[in-house]
């Protein structure tokens, strides 16, 4: 997964980045993705699954050196999305443990993920990262900011469907800005839709805003959001009722930095996971929520940001 960012990076200084679509045949797929890519959002109304979601954090006194686990926390509960952009989240269980009695200092009490309708932006649910939402690379008008190059494909076999053929694309930036991605889109062949995205977040204000002292208002995780040196994402998809690709697994993986622990490096890996879903048809109305809302104190999600 960070490989995939580095990859994306090194691409983009190898590549024309003048033009947004690497061949007729990139633009002609990613035309289609966007196109599907807004269609998505209109065929599902609500869905309903459970997660499990396991955080941990490593510490070491370099950057690259192995990070030896000194806390982990797992939680269990259920997670509800309904149009336009209104998440829900039930927590049933968590557990934590401390390595040597460590504390990190973080309180998870709400699991890290990307919800399945994304919009125009791209942003980590229950975390201030990025300070601004990034641009999503199949949003309206987004080949301004991105280069693509169609550079492969494999077929994949879908448990109770018939096998896909998946289209990678790359995704580089063209040009410097806020927030942006660079990664990785996994493309259905057959309908245009996201199996899978891997990416790393890149711009100029990834932690704008974060870096102030007077931080009362700020959740916890956001404070613990400001050390990231980076943030890789890898988004996995599952096929649902055999048309519609659902998010199944999302691991984010984040470079710390504590300048107050005599400039000391760390990472925090985030995996969550989703299953049993309740998909309600954009053609009808969704059903009343099952799923307690989030409490007062908790952060909104994030307006979509273009």
């Amino acid at each position: 997964m960070a490989a995939a960012g580095l990859v994306a990076l090194a691409l983009l200084l190898q590549t024309d980045s003048t033009v947004p679509f690497a061949s007729p045949e990139t633009r002609a797929l990613v035309v289609r993705a966007q196109a599907r890519h807004v269609a998505m959002e209109r065929e599902v109304a609500a869905y309903t699954a459970r997660y499990r979601f396991r955080g941990s954090v490593g510490g070491g006194g370099r950057a690259w050196q192995q990070m030896l686990n000194v806390w982990t926390t797992e939680l269990d509960g259920t997670v509800r999305w309904q149009a336009p952009n209104d998440v829900q989240v039930r927590v049933d269980g968590r557990r934590t443990t401390n390595r040597f009695g460590v504390d990190p200092g973080l309180s998870v009490s709400r699991p890290w993920f990307v919800p399945r309708a994304l919009g125009d932006s791209v942003r980590v649910f229950f975390v201030d990262y990025p300070a601004r939402a990034a641009v999503h690379p199949l949003a309206a008008g987004a080949e301004a900011w991105y280069r693509y190059a169609l550079v492969d494909s494999l077929v994949v076999t879908v448990p109770g469907s018939a096998a896909r053929r998946l289209l990678l694309v790359e995704v580089t930036p063209r040009r410097s800005a806020p927030s942006l991605v660079a990664g990785r889109l996994w493309l259905d062949a057959g309908s245009a839709d996201v199996a899978r995205f891997a990416f790393r977040f890149v711009g100029t204000a990834l932690r704008e805003g974060m870096s102030g002292r007077d931080d009362r208002e700020a959740t916890e995780v956001g404070r613990f959001a400001r050390f990231f040196q980076s943030l890789d994402v890898d988004l996995e998809y599952q096929l649902q009722e055999g048309r519609l690709w659902m998010p199944y697994r999302q691991v984010l993986v984040g470079l710390l930095r504590f300048t107050q622990l005599g400039d000391g490096y760390g990472n925090f890996t985030a995996t969550t996971t989703f299953s049993d879903y309740e998909i309600t048809d954009g053609t009808a109305p969704p059903p009343r929520a099952a799923v307690a809302a989030a409490p007062a104190d908790a952060p909104p999600p994030p307006a979509a940001e273009g």
